[in-house]
């Protein structure tokens, strides 16, 4: 009985030391490994809020959204990652896309970005690591999160994060929304939404991690510059919910970063319809 109580005793010191915060994400143990990429080229994609109702409590999820797919204003979201690689060259490692069904929409870059296949079965395409700074990250990321075991896992959750500094985001759309001519800034129509699994932070220019929720999400894009952020590896932009359109209106929108070296890089989504918000 003495043996019983003591491991009992054992597994409750593991439980209790392994909860260090419960603010932003969960996961059932493991470590980290972190990939340090520089920010080259942009893949833009159109996503959307999803209302469902989870014992009588109104909840929205993110969902990716086809092309030629109609969604309310105020639930439309242009989401876009970062790479330091073509498709060309990830063809040339045996990671093929389809640029066709990249146009489409018919992939869930959100929940699964190409780059997660750049570490297994071994790690390529990655740029020169901080150590210093990695260190930091890794304490900053251990802060906010959960960690529940209900068996002890040897996984390893990769957390990718970008090396280039960026000074300015523009979207921009094709067709006038909202009073807003075509081809000229949205930027005061979108804050930015939740951000990816294991990948709550923004990493500043001067190598500060930012956690705070608050701080990170349901900011506005002028909130986020300020910060002086390095590119993010992914990131949702929804429309404000007060955001509406007359009429259905089919546009592609377009999402533009200036690097601190003044490089231009855009990407333009697939074709989108707005349609009138719904009254909830």
């Amino acid at each position: 009985m003495r043996k019983i109580i003591i491991f009992l005793c054992f597994i409750a010191t593991l439980v209790s030391c392994s909860k260090l915060s419960d603010n932003l994400n969960t996961h059932t143990g493991g470590s980290y490994d972190f990939h340090a990429r520089e920010c080259k080229y942009i893949w833009a994609f159109n996503m959307h809020c999803v209302r469902k109702e989870n014992n009588n409590e109104i909840i929205y999820s993110r969902a990716a959204l086809p092309a030629q797919s109609s969604v309310c204003a105020n639930k439309y979201i242009l989401a876009f990652l970062t790479l330091n690689v073509t498709l060309n060259q990830m063809a040339e490692a045996g990671i093929n896309y389809s640029e066709e069904k990249i146009k489409a929409g018919e992939y869930n870059f959100f929940y699964y970005p190409p780059f997660t296949h750049f570490t297994t079965p071994k790690k390529i395409f990655e740029d020169a690591p901080d150590e210093k700074f990695v260190t930091k990250l890794r304490r900053a990321v251990d802060e906010v999160i959960t960690v529940k075991r209900n068996t002890l896992s040897a996984k390893i959750i990769d957390v990718d994060y970008r090396t280039t500094p960026i000074t300015n985001i523009t979207i921009t759309a094709s067709k006038d929304i909202n009073n807003i001519r075509a081809g000229e800034s949205l930027n005061k129509l979108f804050n930015l939404d939740i951000l990816p699994p294991f990948h709550k932070f923004i990493i500043t220019a001067n190598h500060d991690i930012i956690t705070d929720k608050d701080k990170i999400e349901n900011i506005s894009i002028e909130q986020y510059l300020f910060y002086h952020p390095m590119a993010p590896s992914t990131l949702l932009l929804k429309m404000h919910d007060d955001v509406n359109v007359d009429v259905p209106t089919e546009t592609k929108f377009t999402i533009e970063l200036t690097t601190d070296e003044g490089n231009v890089i855009k990407a333009e989504s697939p074709t989108v319809t707005l349609i009138p918000n719904e009254k909830e």
